[in-house]
C-alpha cells in the first residue's frame, strides 16, 4: 500500500471509523485489508459507484453492506456556488469577501456549509468535488 489511510472521523465509543482509501488503493482492496487486519469489524461501504461488480466484490471481500451516495445530494445555494467558484479561482477568503461584497465570516460560513454538503474536508477537496459534480467550472 503506497499511500496512507485517512481517518476522517471517529466517534468517542470507537464504534465507527470512516476511512478513505489512498489514491493507489481501491475500495475493494481497502475492504480486504481492513478485514485481514481487523477481522472483528463490520464494514459498510459508502461510495458513489453503483457498479454491480463492485458491489458483489466488496461483499465477497467482507463488507456487510454497500450504500451508494447520490452525487446530486449536495444542493449548494447560489451564494455557496459563487463562493466555491471564487475558491476555484484561487481567491483567499478576504479576496472572495471583497469580490462578493460579504464579510470574511460569511465566506467562512459558506465554506463550512459547502464542506458539509460535499462531504469534504478542505478547499482543494471542495473544488475537486465541485468540478466532478459540475457545480463549478474552471
Amino acid at each position: 500500500m503506497g499511500g496512507k489511510l485517512k481517518i476522517t472521523s471517529r466517534n468517542k465509543e470507537g464504534t465507527e471509523i470512516r476511512i478513505e482509501a489512498p489514491a493507489d488503493m481501491s475500495g475493494i482492496d481497502l475492504c480486504r485489508w481492513c478485514k485481514t487486519k481487523y477481522p472483528e469489524i463490520e464494514i459498510l461501504m459508502l461510495t458513489v459507484s453503483d457498479d454491480k461488480t463492485h458491489v458483489l466484490e466488496t461483499i465477497q471481500k467482507g463488507a456487510v453492506g454497500y450504500l451508494v451516495k447520490g452525487i446530486s445530494e449536495a444542493k449548494l445555494s447560489e451564494r455557496e456556488q459563487e463562493c466555491l467558484q471564487m475558491v476555484a479561482k484561487g481567491l483567499s477568503n478576504h479576496e472572495a469577501a471583497s469580490v462578493m461584497g460579504l464579510s470574511r465570516a460569511t465566506i467562512r460560513t459558506h465554506l463550512e456549509h459547502i464542506y458539509q454538503k460535499l462531504d469534504v474536508c478542505n478547499r482543494v477537496e471542495a473544488v475537486t468535488e465541485g468540478l466532478r459534480q459540475g457545480i463549478i467550472a474552471i
